[in-house]
């Protein structure tokens, strides 16, 4: 017989609920977020924050898509891992985080879920390979994680 956990039902209430804080502050604060290495920060850049750490910064589009709206799509990503994990089970995606390859894309996974891929652009404004600036995102995504699971831990 397969044995279920029981997530207490405020813990998947609070979870969302914090999500949609960190989505509405991303969307508040993203204008006003500093430069990381002396890159311009334009109204249009945004940036994605977990556990307070910038975990990644979009200033240029890809793909058609904005700054914002790949912002929003990662927090969406995050969220469904974060959803489908059993809460006892989240501190082993801190190690699942891992850098991969999707075709010619460089990306960063938790498991098999895909959170980002890394464009030409913002490698190229942080004076680093696509592999390079994919590195620096997912230790910074290891310790946003990190520090999300340890400030909501259950």
């Amino acid at each position: 017989m397969e044995k279920r956990t029981m997530c207490k039902p405020w813990t998947k209430t609070t979870m969302m609920l914090f999500m949609l804080f960190v989505i509405l502050c991303h969307t508040i604060t993203a204008t006003e977020a500093p430069p990381a290495s002396g890159d311009a920060v334009s109204a249009h850049s945004a940036i994605v924050e977990l556990g307070g750490v910038t975990v990644f910064r979009f200033v240029e589009p890809y793909k058609g898509i904005s700054p914002h709206e790949r912002a929003s799509i990662i927090y969406r990503r995050l969220w469904h891992v974060l959803d489908t994990t059993a809460p006892e089970k989240r501190i082993d995606l801190i190690d699942q985080i891992r850098v991969g390859n999707i075709k010619n894309d460089v990306c960063i996974f938790i498991g098999d879920h895909l959170i980002v891929t890394i464009d030409d652009i913002h490698p190229r404004l942080n004076h680093a390979s696509p592999q390079e600036l994919a590195n620096i995102w997912a230790d910074n995504l290891r310790r946003g994680l990190a520090n999300y699971l340890r400030i909501n831990a259950p």
